[in-house]
């Protein structure tokens, strides 16, 4: 498993049931992928919601560097903006009124590919 794949699987795992997910993703591939998980495609991006069920369906595509083709992916909980990433997962952002102690992405801190947003 390649470093952003196992970045992406961790916020997957680490971000709180029920958020919204948009990613800009323009791949068939993309959706491909997520076939089976429940969302809406808009104009420049797709939205699901993220929900037990469909959490294990969207870490699998990681397994095959899917997420690679993500463009920007954001995610918002309670209308609140919480994480944002860019260019396959490469870098993110989280919001600095997300509390990453009790998951796993606190191990990214201070390694060039997560970050602490300083105004959200």
């Amino acid at each position: 498993m390649s470093d952003t794949s196992q970045f992406f699987t961790d916020i997957v795992n680490s971000m709180p049931l029920d958020s919204e997910w948009f990613f800009q993703a323009p791949h068939d591939e993309f959706l491909e992928a997520i076939a089976g998980i429940p969302y809406e495609n808009g104009e420049v991006f797709v939205k699901l919601i993220l929900k037990e069920e469909n959490k294990k369906r969207l870490v699998n595509i990681s397994i095959n560097d899917v997420h690679e083709l993500i463009q920007q992916c954001k995610v918002f909980w309670k209308q609140k903006e919480i994480f944002v990433a860019y260019d396959g997962f490469v870098i993110g952002t989280l919001s600095n009124h997300f509390d990453v102690g009790e998951t796993s992405l606190a191990k990214y801190l201070g390694q060039d590919i997560l970050f602490i947003a300083n105004d959200w």
